[in-house]
């Protein structure tokens, strides 16, 4: 009996830790170099808020950059909430958010689709690769070539899709 509970913890530890989002300790340019989308600006909820809290609130940090404000649920069902500088970045032809957390010192990189009046922003996942790297120039060539041989996966454990904006 007590070999089957080592497998079944490693099977759910497994389940918990998949699909995390890929943070980096460098950005994939060394600044932003596309202006904001004005049209983000404000707060984001999902269409049953407040039952779903989920919230982005987009505020001009300058012609470049945003302060962003994410209200996500985790994992235990509680709402996390992140506030990050967020700006766009782009990796061969594709646009990418740039997420950067000050307090972590560290980068993550997501998609944000707009369509019929709704945004989604999903993020990349830790399960791109396990490596570092030192120089943006180094994360940016890898991000294209995942993008160029369709290789990217995405972070779902954060549901930041299918949001409206407050009027």
């Amino acid at each position: 009996m007590k070999r089957l509970r080592f497998p079944a913890l490693l099977a759910l530890l497994t389940v918990l830790l998949y699909g995390c989002p890929y943070e980096s300790k460098v950005g994939i340019d060394n600044g932003p170099t596309m202006r904001i989308k004005t049209e983000l600006l404000g707060t984001w909820h999902k269409s049953n808020y407040p039952s779903d809290s989920t919230e982005l609130v987009f505020s001009k940090a300058s012609n470049v950059k945003y302060n962003l404000k994410i209200t996500a649920l985790n994992s235990d069902k509680k709402y996390d909430i992140y506030t990050v500088t967020a700006w766009f970045s782009k990796a061969g032809s594709q646009e990418l958010m740039t997420l950067y957390n000050a307090n972590e010192k560290s980068y993550y990189f997501g998609e944000l689709v707009m369509k019929d009046g709704r945004i989604s922003l999903v993020l990349l996942s830790d399960e791109i690769t396990d490596t570092q790297y030192d120089k943006p120039g180094e994360l940016k060539q890898f991000i294209e070539e995942l993008y160029k041989n369709d290789e990217v996966k995405y972070d779902y454990t954060i549901d930041l899709t299918n949001l409206g904006k407050v009027p």
